[in-house]
């Protein structure tokens, strides 16, 4: 995993307050109550975690893929390249879908340089072919780029959350209603803007909705979509003071992760275990343990 100074940077001043609150608890003679040892847990978990950070500088990132090598400044040429083929192919006289294909793919390539600017261009060239190609019908390409220009507006909420409610729409329609990754996928990430901008009430409808569909999707399986949903309901929770509800869906969420056994998620696990950490020593309740 690559992760830059300013990331382990955080994560150490994470620790040390992290470190102080176990050291309040202490103060406090509760070393033996749960909001001291999900603390420590934390601690424990990110120490386990640091070693496989590496803040060596590097020009390229790597792919998601991880047995993919290839640097993400030849896959942006090799994107542009095939552009260019697709539109000598079809002569640019009219819209064609493997030249809103070619468009999309280079969109791709520039976010994952992290060059969201250059994909939103990409991404809204590749949405308006589509949508000459399909008319104004509900199309599962359509709905695809709309979420593509969604995603890349990044921090700019909201363009982002108007673009991601378009694509949500348009999937529902073409799902009949019916459980759909693209549809619990689309409610939890506007969940997670209403979350961002304060709106937690707004949040918390999204993300038990999400949660809802994810679960009737894998069922009692455990799945990463589930924690992660199961999580963003605990903290929306959390936000609204509601201890109770937010304990019961962290735990859960730490429960899944753990099922997973998934070296990968002990930084999930950790932020969780800080959260109920956070949520005990709130209460000041040292004396109530997880079951």
């Amino acid at each position: 995993m690559w992760l830059g100074p300013s990331v382990v940077y955080k994560a150490a001043a994470l620790v040390v307050t992290v470190y102080s609150r176990i050291y309040i608890c202490k103060s406090y003679q509760y070393e033996s109550h749960m909001a001291y040892h999900n603390l420590q847990r934390c601690i424990v978990v990110f120490f386990v975690l640091l070693p496989s950070f590496n803040v060596q500088a590097t020009t390229y990132e790597q792919d998601e893929d991880p047995e993919s090598s290839t640097p993400l400044a030849e896959d942006l040429s090799a994107c542009l390249q095939a552009l260019e083929e697709q539109r000598k192919i079809h002569n640019n006289k009219r819209p064609h879908a493997d030249v809103a294909k070619a468009l999309e793919n280079v969109g791709h390539a520039y976010i994952k340089q992290r060059d969201y600017r250059q994909g939103l261009v990409y991404y809204k060239k590749a949405l308006k072919m589509t949508k000459a190609l399909y008319g104004k019908a509900p199309h599962i390409e359509i709905a695809n780029m709309l979420k593509n220009v969604g995603f890349a507006y990044g921090k700019y909420r909201t363009p982002q959350l108007t673009y991601y409610k378009k694509a949500l729409s348009m999937y529902k329609v073409l799902y009949k209603d019916q459980s759909h990754v693209d549809v619990a996928n689309m409610l939890s990430n506007i969940g997670q803007i209403y979350n961002d901008r304060g709106n937690i009430r707004e949040a918390l409808s999204y993300a038990k909705e999400s949660l809802a569909m994810f679960k009737t999707l894998y069922g009692n399986s455990p799945h990463l979509k589930v924690a992660n949903a199961l999580f963003n309901v605990g903290i929306s929770y959390q936000a609204l003071l509601d201890p109770d509800n937010a304990l019961l869906h962290l735990q859960q969420s730490l429960k899944v992760y753990a099922e997973l056994a998934d070296s990968e998620l002990y930084e999930n696990m950790a932020d969780v275990l800080n959260q109920i950490g956070l949520i005990y020593f709130g209460q000041k309740d040292f004396e109530q343990g997880l079951v």
